[in-house]
């Protein structure tokens, strides 16, 4: 009888869930704005969910995912609602060694997506993580549908006390924009995805390290600023996640610069969303006049100062320029 409860036991602690892990938002110094959660099971299945509301609008978006055992996504999907309610809807599956993906505004497929990371729409806790896994050790990594990214830490903190105190680096990650996305990770082998700082705005932390937010954006904007001060040039738009490679929307460089720089915070909110890649030629045509007519009006206000702050704090997923929030 003993022997049998034993292996039941082990049973269903092997099948137990792993502990949720979860962060949460505030905007403005401290208003509670949502969460994020990721929990697995011991079949390595996990869930991933979002919510996020500022001043009434906001994305909503739940996650399941599986990995390969490289570190990449074996299987995906993403359904739910983005900022201005758009539906999500997003499924990636690799078999054998070919990958294919569908959402509401692309669909495609690779013969070999060995060692090649799917980078959802919508990039979340979950892609940032394996992300920051899989370019360690000055690695770069290559992205589905198309880039290529690396990354490097820029500042090292100590956070925490007793029982809860971590070493958490600040990592600059390079490709998937015209300027870095930095996100704060564990200093471990593997590392965990710890916080996002938007500083002066948003702040994504792990519940008990709220009394931190200060430190880090402090300790980020410091370094923001050294590290964007000594780059002698933007990025190549043609090498980032969001472009098709060698095939960059024929817009005005320079619109692309003020409305980077212009749009700090609308850039920074919790789900940063990369471009689709259709394939059909007539979709990406008018996804160029698009742009390029979004990115006249942008500039034109922002070098005006038209631009409300409303526009700044709510960000936009609706156009191929609305980079939405980072999560």
């Amino acid at each position: 009888m003993t022997r049998w409860f034993l292996v039941l036991a082990a049973v269903a602690a092997a099948a137990a869930p792993a502990a949720e892990r979860r962060w949460t938002f505030t905007v403005d110094n401290g208003k509670p704005a949502g969460y994020t959660s990721i929990e697995c099971d011991a079949n390595e299945r996990c869930r991933s969910e979002l919510f996020f509301k500022d001043n009434g609008r906001g994305p909503e978006i739940r996650e399941q995912y599986r990995l390969a055992a490289d570190g990449t996504f074996r299987e995906y999907t993403a359904q739910g609602t983005t900022t201005y309610g758009s539906r999500v809807d997003e499924r990636f599956r690799v078999s054998g060694t070919q990958a294919t993906w569908r959402s509401t505004t692309e669909k495609g497929s690779v013969p070999n997506a060995t060692g090649k990371l799917y980078l959802p729409l919508n990039i979340s806790v979950a892609a940032y993580e394996q992300l920051l896994r899989l370019t360690t050790d000055g690695r770069s990594l290559r992205l589905l549908p198309a880039g290529t990214v690396t990354r490097r830490t820029l500042k090292t903190l100590s956070v925490g006390q007793g029982d809860t105190a971590r070493e958490i680096d600040l990592i600059a990650i390079s490709g998937l924009g015209l300027t870095p996305d930095f996100v704060w990770a564990t200093r471990d082998p593997a590392p965990e995805f710890f916080a996002l700082i938007e500083p002066g705005y948003l702040a994504q932390l792990p519940k008990g390290y709220e009394a931190e937010e200060s430190r880090l954006a402090n300790a980020q904007a410091e370094a923001e600023t050294e590290l964007l001060a000594t780059r002698p040039e933007r990025d190549d738009p043609r090498e980032h996640a969001h472009g098709r490679d060698g095939d960059v929307t024929r817009s005005d460089p320079e619109a692309h610069r003020i409305i980077e720089d212009g749009e700090h915070v609308r850039d920074r909110l919790p789900v940063h969303q990369r471009l689709s890649h259709p394939h059909e030629d007539d979709v990406r045509r008018a996804q160029r006049v698009g742009e390029q007519r979004e990115l006249a009006y942008l500039a034109r206000d922002l070098v005006h100062g038209e631009v409300p702050r409303e526009a700044h704090r709510t960000g936009g997923t609706e156009c191929a320029l609305e980079r939405a929030a980072r999560l």
